[in-house]
């Protein structure tokens, strides 16, 4: 071998020693990837608002300084609060009750907030912050009668109080318990169980709703039926239905509504001025008012199919403390369970009625309307929040 042989042969090891050096440095770059914990992850891009948020009183007067990058609603004395992008919890003086350190938290219910850690998956802690179960959900509801809905291997059951299954995980998809009752999907039918996980309701159903005055409307081959708790199918066919609110739904059957009361009677709902009457289904809105449309716009009417407003709003919102915020002519007030316009539409905006007391845009701003139609203070941040439990969450300007 000669020295250019030599030259060469000792030139290409030089290569691929250098690859094997690259392909090594490549891999320990790949695992340092690898190794990155998800929370490191998430925050390489969190960047902290400029802007802070605290709690306001009824007054307007500050009682939580705007030091958080978000906040959540108070509720049984404690709210969720980011600070630095983690989520914990505080109480009424703005004291930490629950350390930061979540992804995501949810209000309290029943003593028991659900919260996401920053691998994505959820818990529920009480309020010392300790973790009432020990496993881990990829989804999860929050507590309602008791109960609250979880996924477990892509089934959903239910978790109890105790941080124990109550109910195994054997659905396609579930609902909150509502009346000790919750709907539950299983083989691409529907049904209805209670807190032990027997069918009131067997899953035979194209589609199933909440009980309501002791019916439940339930959806079979196309046609609205409603169902006792014991299951028998009661009433029905109809082409529509609403629930039962106050003794009375309304069905739709041939292109006409009709009035449906608990003994199974149908009435013709027969609107003044509307020869062809009601060309769909009245919506329930509470205080005993359903909203009805025609072409003019909507009107408020009582369950006797009695017109308490004319047809001449674009909106109405659902009645929330005794009151309903309206659209008319592009902009807001609010009606009384009478009809009666307690104010003109003045607003750009209307919120619903929360803690007494609701947001509107006043050209100023966001600010609020008590139940006189008067603002209690002059709006002076950039943004508010809908009051509970006598605070309001505030953004600073």
């Amino acid at each position: 071998m000669n020295l250019n042989d030599i030259g060469r042969l000792l030139f290409f090891l030089f290569l691929i020693l250098a690859s094997c050096q690259d392909s090594t440095e490549e891999k320990a770059s790949s695992g340092d990837v690898e190794s990155i914990s998800a929370e490191q992850a998430y925050f390489e891009d969190y960047v902290s608002p400029e802007y802070k948020w605290g709690f306001i009183d009824k007054d307007g007067d500050i009682v939580i300084d705007a030091r958080y990058d978000a906040v959540g609603k108070f509720s049984e004395g404690l709210a969720p609060a980011n600070e630095d992008g983690k989520w914990g919890y505080i109480d009424k003086d703005g004291k930490t009750i629950v350390d930061f350190r979540f992804k995501a938290a949810h209000p309290f219910r029943e003593g028991i907030a659900r919260v996401q850690d920053f691998g994505g998956e959820y818990h529920f802690i009480n309020a010392s912050g300790d973790y009432i179960e020990e496993m881990n959900f990829t989804q999860a509801g929050e507590f309602s009668n008791g109960l609250a809905k979880v996924l477990l291997a892509n089934q959903w059951g239910y978790l109890d109080h105790a941080g124990g299954l109550a109910i195994e995980p054997e659905f396609d998809k579930a609902w909150d318990f509502e009346g000790g009752l919750a709907r539950v999907k299983k083989d691409d039918a529907f049904g209805i169980i209670d807190k032990s996980g027997r069918f009131v309701l067997p899953c035979i159903y194209e589609r199933v709703f909440d009980f309501s005055d002791g019916f439940a409307r339930v959806v079979k081959e196309g046609k609205t039926h409603y169902a006792s708790r014991e299951g028998e199918i009661l009433f029905g066919p109809f082409d529509r239905g609403t629930d039962f609110e106050s003794g009375n739904a309304f069905v739709m059957k041939n292109g006409k509504v009709y009035r449906l009361e608990q003994s199974g009677d149908t009435i013709p709902v027969k609107i003044e001025g509307m020869p062809g009457g009601l060309r769909s289904l009245p919506v329930y809105l509470g205080e005993l008012k359903w909203m009805v449309r025609a072409e003019s716009g909507f009107a408020l009417m009582d369950t006797s199919g009695e017109l308490v407003t004319p047809f001449q709003y674009q909106q109405i919102n659902r009645f929330q403390e005794g009151f309903a915020a309206y659209m008319r002519n592009d902009l807001w007030g609010y009606l009384d369970a009478g009809g009666n316009e307690l104010i003109d539409p003045v607003f750009g905006l209307a919120w619903d009625f929360s803690d007494g007391l609701a947001r509107a845009a006043f050209r100023e701003g966001i600010a609020y309307v008590n139940r006189n139609m008067t603002a209690p203070f002059i709006p002076k941040y950039r943004d508010m929040q809908d009051f509970t439990e006598g605070l309001a969450a505030f953004q600073e300007r």
